[in-house]
Parts: C-alpha cells; sequence; structure tokens
C-alpha cells in the first residue's frame, strides 16, 4: 500500500444551511445547522485513506472537546493519528460555514491550534516522512515551518504536493523544492501574479509557475474543470456536471484524487479525470469529511460516465 505524509490543518467545521448568505447588518435563519469535522489537511487526509492510502497526519489540535472529537473521528478513518499533537494553550481550530442553497461556501476560520505547529511536530513525524511514498503540505499562510518540511522530505528524497490555500507569495526556492503545485484561480493569480480569467489564461498561468520550478502544476477552475502542467505538454479537461449540495471539500477531494493517480504512476489525463470525478461527487453531498468518496464510488461514477460519453461525446 502507497504511504502518504499530509501536514496540514485540523478543524471543526460549523456549518449553517441558509437560503442565502446575508448581507452586511442581515440576519438569515438556518435551515439546518451541523458541527463535522474538517480542515483542509484532516479531508486531504481522509480523501486519500478513503481511496485505499496509507494516511499520517501531521497537525494541532486543543485539549477540550473537540480535540477529542477530531481525533477519534479521525481514527475511524484508518489514519495514523500518532503524529496529531495536542496542544495546552490554544484551541481547536473552529470554521463558521454558511453554505447557501447554491451550495457555495463563505467561511470564517479561528486557526486556534493549527497555527502553533512547529518543527518539533515535524521532527516527531520523521519516521513517518522517511517512510513515506509522498509528502502533502496544505498551508494557509507564510508559515516557517514550511521550509523545515520541504528540506525534510527533500533530504530523505521525497517527493512534495504544496497547496498553499488561502494563498500566499511563494518564493523561487520554494517552488523549486515543490514537485507538485495545486491551487485554485484565485490562489494562482496570487502566487503567478497572472490574471486568470479562462482556461487559457489559466494554462499561461500554469505553465509559468512550472518553469519556475515545480515538475507540475494543476490549476483548479471549479465548474470549468482544472489545466495541468508540465515540461512535455499542458492539458484541460472540463468538471463532471452534477447536482450541487456543497462545494466545502471539493478542492481536497481533488487533491485526494490527484495523489491516487499519481501514485499509480497514471498519465496526466487519468489522474485530472479521476481528480475531477472525486470533487464532483464531494459537491454533491453535504459536509466535508461526511462528503468525500470511496475508490469504489468514484470507479462506479467515471464508468458510468464512459458509457455516457460513448453514447454521446458531447456530454459530461
Amino acid at each position: 500500500m502507497k504511504k502518504v505524509v499530509v501536514v496540514g490543518s485540523l478543524n471543526i467545521d460549523l456549518i449553517a444551511k441558509t437560503p442565502h448568505a446575508p448581507a452586511a447588518g442581515e440576519t438569515v435563519n438556518a435551515e439546518e445547522f451541523l458541527i463535522v469535522p474538517g480542515g483542509k489537511g484532516a479531508n486531504q487526509a481522509v480523501g486519500m485513506a478513503r481511496l485505499g492510502l496509507e494516511v499520517t497526519l501531521v497537525g494541532r489540535v486543543g485539549k477540550e472537546y473537540f480535540g477529542n472529537f477530531l481525533i477519534q473521528e479521525l481514527k475511524k478513518e484508518n489514519l495514523n493519528t500518532s503524529c496529531i499533537v495536542r496542544d495546552d494553550e490554544a484551541m481547536t481550530s473552529i470554521a463558521i460555514i454558511i453554505l447557501d442553497a447554491a451550495g457555495e461556501n463563505r467561511i470564517v476560520v479561528a486557526q486556534g491550534a493549527n497555527y502553533r505547529i512547529s518543527t518539533t511536530d515535524i521532527d516527531r513525524a520523521k519516521g513517518e516522512i522517511e517512510k513515506a511514498d509522498l509528502v502533502v503540505c496544505h498551508f494557509g499562510r507564510p508559515h516557517p515551518v514550511l521550509p523545515y518540511v520541504l528540506k525534510l522530505a527533500k533530504t530523505a528524497n521525497k517527493r512534495v504536493l504544496l497547496n498553499p490555500a488561502p494563498a500566499f507569495a511563494l518564493s523561487g526556492e520554494v517552488l523549486k523544492a515543490v514537485d507538485y503545485l495545486i491551487v485554485n484561480q484565485g490562489e494562482a493569480e496570487v502566487i503567478s501574479g497572472l490574471q486568470v480569467t479562462d482556461v487559457e489564461s489559466a494554462i499561461r498561468a500554469a505553465a509559468q509557475l512550472q518553469e519556475i520550478g515545480p515538475e507540475e502544476v494543476v490549476i483548479t477552475l471549479g465548474a470549468h474543470g482544472a489545466v495541468f502542467s508540465n515540461s512535455n505538454h499542458q492539458i484541460h479537461l472540463p468538471a463532471y456536471s452534477i447536482p450541487v449540495v456543497d462545494t466545502t471539500a471539493a478542492g481536497d477531494a481533488f487533491i485526494a484524487g490527484f495523489v491516487f493517480g499519481t501514485l499509480n504512476h497514471w498519465t496526466p489525463e487519468e489522474r485530472i479525470r479521476f481528480a475531477n470525478a472525486c470533487g464532483a461527487l464531494a459537491s454533491a453531498k453535504m459536509g466535508a469529511i461526511s462528503s468525500l468518496p470511496r475508490q469504489e464510488e468514484v470507479e462506479q461514477f467515471l464508468a458510468f460516465r464512459k458509457e455516457e460519453e460513448e453514447e454521446n461525446p458531447n456530454y459530461l
């Protein structure tokens, strides 16, 4: 079984489902309210585990109820949680999510323990990193631990995937140490300095970023799919059309699918197609971790869509 180490955030998501997002000064009644585990690091780790990968998650939670709840839920997903540190001083990160009727979300995060991850925490995971086939890093701001993770991974000759979300400026040194860079449209603009408004401009931004350092760059475009760039070629694959319920973890599901395909040595087209399917399936369910698909679900979805495409080449 392929092994992955994920370094990233762990949250408790407080989700309010509303007819529309409130305007300034407006109060909107929620139709539904949920308390569920989340955080991009946890989402990506669970997504990979459900696809059949062996995953170790590195991060921090508080010592209160929410921290206990998170670790218990992650253990149910067969994750290695031994590298999750219980913080004595900070609370578990909380994400407040407003989800409108169209499935679009607005998120406010109180980071808490997430921002207190340290080089000591990474040292605790050194043995797992040395055994891993791939190291996945999610950081939502410039953090001193990121160069440390990259250095440790490269010393151990490990490939690294970076998902800087929300976006922040990346130095050429960091980009050169990354093998795979995955960002969304807005993040691509911040990092590349180029305006990304459509598929063509996304391909240009991906190609520019790839030339700086990463072996492969992927820019996700939501309903417009994703573009991929490496030294050989650039491709665009459209998204799958599916009724959207909640987009909260769609990007994390995409990353999990891309990692799965990469570790199985699939072609870029096969990896993006599989990742697009993972993202689409996650968008069709409520919640973050609760929406992440399992391998058999993705395979069944792709098999069904392949039949539809063969009957009608314009069907997606």
